[in-house]
């Protein structure tokens, strides 16, 4: 380890020069070939490295070595810089390719087949791969199979097989009722069985037995009404069930006797005048968009001016152009004609409406109504002398009805004036409202607030700033460095500073002993040496 407040050197070289050099704790040491550094026998850098055997020494915790065998590589850790780990493998390289690729398509007896053979290590790496070969057998020759009946009667009480399972051997030893006989019984009515003919046949010697074996009885179901029903060979009901969608097989039309007259239609997959079938959701699409394709659909544009509108306009546009020649509408509307001898704008007008000079019609003028036009015959009451008004009104203190004129008087003082626009005020005085009237008056310091204002004037006042100072001001320095300046505030001033150097510094140390020069430092800067 290095020891403390001792003097650090940097040295560099080859690894082997380090590795067979004496360590000084106190040198850092740079390998230029391993790219390594080292703080005297201690490593400060994880060097990756890679051989052909571990390493067992120079190596300092957590670092990582790449083991080299033939084409194979491992890669192994270790965490105190002895042991190793490994933490990752690439086995050496095999051949690539593909195996278990069988293009021979069905496989017939006596054919081959390939089957994957491979082989992985403990960590799941691939390390060999190759193709088995599987081959059937051949196609065995062809069997004969034989069937033999032994024994009486006309039902099968068993069957058996050769060793070779190619011969079957059918024993007849039970004679059941044929339909005839059967038939012929049941076109005897029940009525002519009496009850000791019953009883004997019941009572006869394995009779009742032969007939339970020959017709077994059903299991129990559950009763019911059903519109399915399934029943077995001997014609009894197993089961019943109600009628699903599938049991019902595709009808015509001519089954159907109220489908309606739709039912009846055929499909068209075009629309055409006067067709009887019915026309597809395309179809009438497709004549939809026909019908209407030759209709433009209107869109509005604003531009600033009618100079401002585009060279050459677009069908189905209006253009909007602002204007001033109304207040209730602010544009005027133009569209492109195309159908003039010279494609122009055209002005289709505007929505300019000012009702302000109308009355409505139901109004009336003298008796009668605005909605046509209105005579007037005879005029009465206030109206026939529209030369005077029926109210007087006074102005000035003077009764006017429109008679004759009346003259104003201005030549009026302001104490008289109420409720009146004052735009000037009498010479050398000042507008006042008293509370009851305006009235001219000189203003004093009280009137506006100013009772504690001093008049002194201003080259006889004290004033907190001013751009010059009325007697100049000498500064002076003193101590270790000296100088002085007279100062009036008119301009800077620089002050000439006369300075001792200085022996020691502000704790009293001596500075020549204290501090290093600019070349003791220089002299003392750290140099790369060689190991």
């Amino acid at each position: 380890m290095p020891s403390t407040s001792g003097i650090i050197e940097f040295k560099y070289g080859l690894q082997a020069a380090y590795n067979s050099a004496a360590k000084n704790a106190n040198t850092i040491y740079f390998t230029t070939d391993a790219q390594r550094l080292f703080v005297g026998d201690t490593e400060y850098t994880r060097p990756v490295s890679h051989g052909a055997a571990l390493p067992s020494s120079f190596l300092p915790p957590d670092s990582l070595f790449v083991l080299e065998a033939g084409t194979a590589r491992s890669l192994y850790f270790s965490k105190d810089g002895k042991t190793w780990e490994l933490i990752a493998k690439l086995n050496a390289t095999i051949a690539n390719g593909v195996v278990g690729n069988n293009t021979e398509g069905a496989v017939d007896f006596g054919g081959s087949f390939k089957v994957p053979k491979v082989t992985y290590d403990d960590r799941g790496n691939i390390t060999a791969a190759e193709d088995v070969t599987i081959t059937l057998p051949a196609k065995p020759a062809d069997i004969k199979n034989t069937v033999k009946v032994d024994g009486t009667g006309n039902a099968v009480t068993g069957a058996t097989f050769d060793t070779a399972g190619h011969a079957l051997t059918l024993t007849k030893g039970e004679t059941f009722a044929t339909k005839a006989s059967v038939d012929a019984l049941a076109e005897k009515p029940a009525m002519d069985i009496t009850s000791t003919q019953i009883t004997n046949w019941d009572n006869e010697v394995g009779a009742k037995a032969i007939a339970n074996a020959a017709v077994k009885a059903n299991a129990a179901i559950t009763g019911g009404t059903h519109t399915k029903i399934t029943y077995d060979a001997k014609g009894l009901v197993t089961g019943g069930t109600d009628l699903t969608a599938a049991d019902i097989p595709t009808l015509t039309l001519a089954k159907i006797s109220d489908a309606g007259d739709a039912a009846k239609k055929g499909v068209a997959t075009t629309v055409t005048a006067g067709g009887t079938d019915l026309p597809t959701a395309g179809a009438v699409q497709t004549a939809i968009n026909s019908a209407i394709s030759g209709v433009t659909q209107f869109e509005i544009v604003k531009v600033e001016s009618f100079d401002k509108l585009p060279s050459t306009g677009v069908k189905g546009v209006i253009y909007l152009v602002p204007h001033t020649h109304g207040s209730n509408d602010t544009f005027d509307e133009y569209i492109w004609n195309t159908s003039a001898a010279k494609p122009a704008y055209e002005k289709i007008g505007n929505t300019d409406v000012d009702l302000s000079g109308y009355v409505p019609t139901s109004r009336k003028i003298n008796g009668q109504s605005l909605d046509a036009d209105v005579t007037i015959t005879t005029i009465t009451g206030n109206a026939g002398s529209a030369n005077k008004v029926n109210h007087a009104i006074t102005i000035d203190g003077q009764k006017f009805d429109g008679s004759a004129a009346v003259t104003i008087s201005t030549a009026k003082s302001v104490s008289s004036l109420t409720d009146t626009t004052i735009t000037s005020a009498a010479n050398g005085n000042s507008l006042v409202y008293n509370g009851t009237a305006w009235v001219n008056k000189t203003l004093t310091k009280a009137d506006v607030g100013l009772g504690n204002v001093d008049n002194t004037a201003d080259s006889a006042k004290s004033v907190a700033s001013a751009g010059k100072l009325t007697t100049a001001r000498t500064i002076t320095l003193e101590g270790d460095a000296t100088g002085s300046v007279s100062f009036d505030g008119s301009k800077n001033v620089s002050i000439a500073v006369t300075g001792v150097k200085a022996a020691a510094d502000g704790e009293g140390n001596n500075i020549v002993a204290t501090y290093a020069t600019k070349a003791e430092v220089a002299a003392a800067a750290l140099k790369w040496q060689t190991i």
